[in-house]
């Protein structure tokens, strides 16, 4: 792999990528030379797997209220069992809201729990979560837990970032020869502090005991256009995303690829999937 400049932030990606607009910069580049052209979010070659098969943990960050992540987690799910892999997944989930489901694990208690029958307050509860279980609990390579805080760990947010980690380590330590995928909001997944605070991601790649360092791929989604479910202060709603002016949907004209950064490389992320649209999740609450 070429190398480039570090950079701290995906903000700093978009200054760096107007940085000399009369010549080709570096990161420029290094996206055209090494980006992985996917056919979707869901469907992924082996060009990919030669790319991802060393790392241990591979954590996916989203927007909440959003498709595409779910769908690249179905499809690192399918790529990695299809090479004989066995992969725990991890969602964001506190395992107390999923007992109707992990006392009977069957399609119909997936829906039927609480989590998936409460109303949603930041977009998480949708069918695109839902159907990643659904679809693969019966996998005989393949196990589901959820790491959000339980009912007996402590609800203040210094706290949930350290607690999830602990909640993820512990599933590690009980399965230390299979691949584990997180699912997250993608503030969880950051491998940089965030306003001076350690995040999940961080937490997990620098633990000595599961030494994960160099282990380790946390991906966030890019996007260009679309819709995503939100709640800005007055409860879930559709809002339309449009990047179209953005330097980073200009430097391929792909509608989905993979880019994973160099060794070494100073970031929040490990790299980032881009998808050209995203699309709002739909809620499993359908009173909502």
């Amino acid at each position: 792999m070429n190398k480039i400049k570090p950079f701290i932030s995906l903000l700093s990606i978009l200054l760096f990528l107007n940085i000399n607009k009369g010549q080709e910069s570096d990161y420029i580049k290094y996206v055209k030379q090494n980006a992985i052209k996917l056919e979707s979010a869901n469907k992924l070659n082996q060009n990919v797997y030669s790319l991802i098969s060393k790392y241990q943990i591979l954590m996916i960050g989203e927007m909440h209220g959003t498709n595409e992540p779910a769908s690249f987690v179905s499809g690192l799910i399918q790529l990695l069992t299809n090479n004989n892999d066995s992969i725990q997944i991890g969602i964001e989930i506190p395992s107390y809201k999923m007992q109707a489901f992990l006392s009977n694990p069957n399609s119909k208690t997936i829906y039927r729990s609480l989590f998936f029958q409460e109303k949603s307050k930041d977009g998480r509860a949708t069918t695109t979560w839902a159907n990643i279980i659904k679809q693969y609990y019966k996998h005989p390579k393949v196990r589901f837990f959820f790491y959000d805080l339980d009912e007996n760990q402590s609800k203040t947010e210094d706290d949930r970032d350290s607690l999830m980690y602990l909640n993820i380590k512990k599933q590690i330590l009980l399965k230390p020869n299979w691949k584990t995928i997180t699912l997250s909001g993608n503030i969880h997944n950051m491998l940089l502090p965030r306003k001076e605070k350690v995040k999940m991601g961080l937490y997990l790649m620098k633990d000595k005991e599961l030494n994960l360092d160099g282990k380790t791929l946390s991906l966030t989604h890019c996007y260009t256009k679309g819709t995503m479910l939100n709640n800005s202060g007055t409860g879930l709603t559709v809002h339309k995303v449009n990047l179209s002016d953005s330097p980073l949907a200009k430097v391929l004209t792909y509608d989905c690829y993979l880019l994973i950064y160099p060794e070494g490389t100073i970031a929040p992320y490990s790299g980032f999937f881009y998808t050209k649209t995203v699309t709002a999740a739909k809620l499993t609450n359908r009173k909502q």
